[in-house]
């Protein structure tokens, strides 16, 4: 009998500890860990945004030297072909920059800066630059569909003029406190917004389209740009790496 009574009590201790075991996992937190494994919703994969997290950056914006025939003499120019006269050109300066799409794609916008007289064809233009004087001058911005293949040099890549300092005096890069993308096309525009606007053809003070795109392109890239040099060289609008 005595060993019947025990029996009977193990049993009821057994199915009381069975219902607290079963009430605590009623009130177990939802997402919870158990003993023996983690949340119900650990497994569950993240959702994909569809887009890269650091897509790569953008190329440097190249900086091109453009030669075309004077105003006015385009068809001669278009006639004459290569045999046209250096002396009778006009020169100018592209810059292609190139940006990032959201869906990754590169895409490039082409724009010429260039120098020349107000009123080109007038009489009185021609007339007061040959005797020295000087004449008004438009400083141009427009887009171009893209870079030339003839009579064209790439001549470097845009460089920020700070970012030269910084080189020239040994410091690192990454120590620059801009957190903006250098736009090539917002520092030739400064530059033009600079620039002497008065052509004149006078030896100790002569500006012309020529010594415009000369100081231009070494303004965006740090390097010394020659004209009279360049135009010995193949006019290969890939030139400069």
């Amino acid at each position: 009998a005595s060993g019947s009574h025990t029996a009977h009590g193990v049993r009821a201790t057994s199915r009381t500890m069975a219902a607290v075991a079963a009430s605590l996992a009623l009130w177990r937190p939802r997402g919870s860990r158990s003993r023996h494994g983690s949340s119900r919703h650990r497994h569950l994969p993240k959702a994909s945004s569809g887009r890269t997290e650091n897509p790569p950056k953008p190329k440097p914006a190249e900086v091109f030297l453009a030669c075309v025939p004077l105003v006015g003499l385009e068809a001669v120019g278009a006639a004459l072909g290569d045999a046209y006269p250096n002396q009778l050109e006009h020169v100018m300066v592209l810059v292609r920059r190139f940006d990032r799409a959201e869906s990754g794609e590169e895409t490039s916008t082409v724009e010429c800066y260039d120098f020349l007289p107000v009123d080109p064809l007038a009489p009185a233009t021609a007339a007061a630059m040959l005797s020295g004087g000087e004449v008004a001058g438009d400083l141009r911005v427009r887009a171009l569909r893209g870079v030339p293949s003839r009579r064209c040099w790439k001549v470097g890549t845009y460089v920020p003029s700070d970012v030269r300092t910084t080189r020239a005096i040994g410091e690192s890069e990454s120590t620059s406190t801009s957190s903006s993308r250098p736009d090539a096309h917002a520092a030739a525009r400064a530059f033009h917004r600079r620039y002497p606007s008065r052509l004149c053809l006078r030896p100790d003070r002569k500006n012309t389209c020529v010594e415009h795109a000369e100081a231009l392109a070494e303004h965006l890239t740090g390097n010394a740009v020659r004209y009279d040099e360049l135009i010995r060289t193949p006019p290969i609008a890939t030139r400069g790496g």
